[in-house]
């Protein structure tokens, strides 16, 4: 029994864990009153989560200020978040960034609980 649970939740789970969403999904940013907006537009058939958002600095890819999310991308769908960096200079700032993955079993079970830019 303990095998089939096993196995059961290695099928759900593996998938996404391997799995890169990154060409899956277009991101492009805005910039406005010390705020940057992100559009998002997936170009798939799957459901993609973007879990965080943040802004870098410098050559070292530092991360300066971040923020989870939980935007939920339904198939062929578009979004956007906004993240506020008005407490950080300005002058550090060299570019945002995102992370995703694709939406899991729990993901679309509750989705009423979800809401690396290229140059």
């Amino acid at each position: 029994m303990k095998i089939k649970i096993i196995t059961i939740c290695l099928i759900l789970f593996t998938p996404q864990v391997f799995a890169s969403c990154d060409k899956d999904i277009d991101v492009s940013t805005e910039i406005s009153h010390q705020v940057f907006v992100f559009h998002y537009k997936n170009k798939t058939d799957k459901q993609i989560v973007v879990y965080e958002i943040g802004i870098t600095k410098g050559n070292s890819n530092k991360v300066v200020k971040k923020k989870e999310r939980k935007t939920m991308l339904k198939p062929y769908g578009i979004s956007l978040d906004v993240l506020k960096f008005n407490d950080i200079n300005p002058d550090i700032i060299v570019e945002p960034y995102y992370r995703c993955r694709y939406a899991n079993i729990l993901d679309k079970l509750f989705k009423e609980k979800l809401y690396k830019i290229p140059n």
